[in-house]
């Protein structure tokens, strides 16, 4: 069975008396309006967006993780990218923040 879908209509909500959210729904419109985020490391990732490192454990995730955010925090380049320097909050679990924490003395001393 396959259907064909000949147009799509985007019909705006209803305002209704429903407790106000904390988020704002945006309109298309409102959509193409944004202004676009900066590169924090052009071509890579732009600010206010989210990024996933995934793969097989002991394969440099958490370096390559280190070395995005220690390379946006100083402002130098992250392999031939440009970054955008700002500040940077590194999460890491109590277990690898000892693993985590002896990279940098080498990232630094090798930039």
């Amino acid at each position: 069975m396959s259907a064909t879908v000949t147009s799509i209509a985007l019909v705006p909500a209803k305002a209704t008396s429903a407790k106000p959210t904390r988020f704002k729904l945006l309109t298309l419109e409102d959509l193409k309006a944004l202004p676009q985020p900066e590169w924090l490391i052009k071509g890579i990732f732009r600010a206010q967006s989210q990024v996933v490192l995934y793969g097989q454990s002991g394969h440099g995730k958490s370096f390559v993780a280190s070395d995005m955010a220690l390379s946006i925090a100083t402002g130098r380049g992250w392999l031939g990218h440009a970054t955008t320097q700002g500040p940077v909050v590194y999460v890491v679990s109590r277990v690898a923040a000892a693993h985590t924490t002896a990279l940098w003395p080498g990232w630094k001393a090798t930039r």
